[in-house]
């Protein structure tokens, strides 16, 4: 089957591949104003009879310099995915066992101390948590007056 080898620096990292994948994807995204990288592996699977469902091999940070190299080959032995849901609306109803996850850490609501859903993804506590940090970090106190909702200096 045709699969996506990743590796970072010289090191084989994953080789995403699934029988019935219907996406592979490896993306490396650039966050210049937080001086943070992120390397991204995933795709999405059509399971027979069922709605599609994500899969998921790697998230790392990178760093400036690192070599993220990515080549397209034939295997029969690739990474098992991690595999989720997002979108609320799915129809039919899974029976596949797949479960929702959260948008953000895809951690599974079993495996977290709550979960907030929104109309197309959920995002658990601990996510909404480190958010909340990192926008207090950049110094956005944000203050709600009525309807609107002004930054403070």
């Amino acid at each position: 089957m045709l699969c996506l080898e990743v590796t970072i620096n010289g090191e084989h990292r994953v080789l995403a591949g699934v029988a019935m994948a219907e996406t592979l994807n490896v993306s490396v995204t650039a966050h210049p104003g937080f001086n943070q990288a992120w390397i991204k592996v995933d795709g999405e699977i059509a399971p027979e009879g069922q709605p599609t469902a994500d899969a998921h091999w790697l998230t790392s940070s990178a760093s400036v310099g690192d070599i993220v190299q990515i080549r397209l080959i034939e295997s029969d032995n690739p990474t098992t995915p991690s595999l989720g849901r997002i979108d609320l609306e799915a129809k039919p109803v899974p029976t596949d066992g797949i479960p929702f996850v959260c948008g953000f850490c895809g951690k599974e609501p079993k495996d977290v101390e709550g979960m907030l859903a929104g109309r197309k993804a959920m995002i658990c506590r601990g996510c909404l948590r480190e958010l909340h940090a990192i926008d207090c970090e950049d110094g956005a106190t944000v203050e709600r007056s009525g309807d609107s909702v002004a930054d403070k200096d």
